[in-house]
Formats: structure tokens, sequence, C-alpha cells
């Protein structure tokens, strides 16, 4: 009796959600905010997706939290009908003119998140397309220039 009492007090004895953790961050063009858009992580192996709305300063915080793990970033239209954040400007089903169409799709982007419980802020600076080659440092995804071709 005592070890399934101990059992159901230490952890239920049954599944666990995996860890997850909430996210935040930034989201940029060419320094200023990018408004009007979401922004999404997608998990290819599961096809878990999800999607923030960007507010007026282009921050963003996820709805729920995501479980630890790597995902693909991309810069979509808004979640009508998702949470309400102050001073955000309505929800768009299509991302921003000037977000170029890369972007929009977590393939192509080059944009990555690696959630963790150390890692749960991602700042992202896009401009007219995406990179070829984008290196993870840190928290922050830092643009390579494409390499000279040979004389």
């Amino acid at each position: 009796m005592i070890l399934v009492l101990g059992c159901l007090t230490l952890n239920g004895c049954g599944a666990t959600d995996p860890p997850a953790e909430i996210v935040t961050g930034r989201v940029t063009y060419k320094g200023k905010p990018v408004i009007g858009a979401g922004i999404r992580f997608y998990e290819p192996r599961i096809g878990f997706s999800l999607v923030a709305n960007l507010d007026g300063d282009g921050r963003y915080v996820t709805p729920s939290a995501l479980p630890i793990g790597a995902y693909q970033v991309s810069i979509t239209g808004a979640q009508p009908g998702g949470p309400q954040i102050p001073d955000a400007p309505p929800p768009s089903p299509i991302a921003p003119a000037y977000v170029d169409e890369g972007y929009r799709e977590g393939s192509t982007s080059g944009l990555e998140a690696r959630v963790s419980f150390k890692a749960t802020t991602f700042d992202y600076d896009i401009s007219e397309a995406p990179a070829k080659e984008v290196i993870p440092q840190g928290r922050v995804l830092v643009r390579m220039a494409p390499e000279k071709p040979p004389k």
C-alpha cells in the first residue's frame, strides 16, 4: 500500500506531458517591427505547429507552451481569433507584403528555434529574402553573406 501511495504522489504513475516552455521574442524587418503578422513554430517530425500573433512592436508570446525541441520558424498571417494582445494591429490572414515569400514557409525561411529550459527567447531580423546560409549563435540568428565567386 505504501508503494502505491508513493507512486501516486511522486509522479502519478501515468504518462506525463513532455517538458514545454512559453516562448517570447521580437520580429523585425531591417530593424523595424513587423506588424499585422504572426510567427509560426513548426516541428516537422510530428507535424506540431503553433502561431503567435505579433503586437505593434513586433513582439510575440506563444499562446501555449512549446514542447522542448527544434522548430522551423516562418512569418505568416496572424491567427484570427487568436489571443488578443494589447496594442496589436488587427489580425491579417496574410503576412505583410514586405515580408518575402521565402519567410512564409519554415522549410525555406532559414529561421529556426531550439527551445530548451534555458532558451525561450528568439528574436529575428528579416530582410528582403531569406539568407542562403544561417548559423545559430545563442538565441539570435546571424546571416552570412554569400561567398564571392572565384575570378
